[in-house]
């Protein structure tokens, strides 16, 4: 296991990482930026023991351009090999344990503050009008499986038969 401590470094020092996959907006720039003058650093910086930054280029960017000199950064105990890097630079920009909760977001926070804090909040789904299909479907054990797109009804069609279940497209 990996132990990280957090140290100061130099900020010319830290070196961005060539094979960093993350692309920055205009927009998503500028609204770390207003984060950083409003809020200070919150979020560490995470480099490698030879500085080569992990996580965190944009805000690294962004912290040059409003002059800071020096900044907390988070270091392994040892200089990481090539595949925990790759791990660590897809892990630290997937957010891959966990999404949105938007019916929380709705009804604690603001709308206009989540957009001004650069957060996208996507419209709510309308509810599909559920069709009376009970002529249609024959008496047995069945399941119904709602999808939102043909192309989705389609994979998921194609999946079972391959499996070897027996089933029907429906179109409500």
């Amino acid at each position: 296991m990996i132990n990280w401590k957090i140290e100061k470094r130099n900020i010319n020092d830290l070196i961005g990482y060539e094979k960093n996959p993350r692309k920055f907006t205009e927009k998503g720039l500028k609204d770390l930026k207003k984060s950083l003058e409003r809020l200070g650093d919150a979020n560490i910086i995470t480099i490698n023991a030879d500085n080569t930054v992990l996580g965190g280029h944009a805000r690294l960017s962004v912290m040059k351009q409003l002059g800071y000199t020096e900044v907390d950064v988070k270091v392994p105990d040892y200089k990481l090999n090539e595949d925990e890097i790759k791990e660590i630079v897809v892990r630290l920009n997937a957010n891959t344990a966990g999404e949105w909760d938007y019916l929380k977001l709705d009804e604690f926070y603001d709308k206009i503050d989540l957009e001004n804090w650069g957060l996208e909040i996507p419209e709510p789904k309308k509810p599909k009008e559920e069709k009376d299909i009970s002529n249609q479907i024959e008496e047995g054990y069945q399941i119904i499986v709602d999808c939102d797109t043909e192309e989705e009804q389609e994979k998921m069609f194609e999946k079972f038969q391959h499996e070897g279940i027996k089933c029907r497209l429906l179109i409500l």
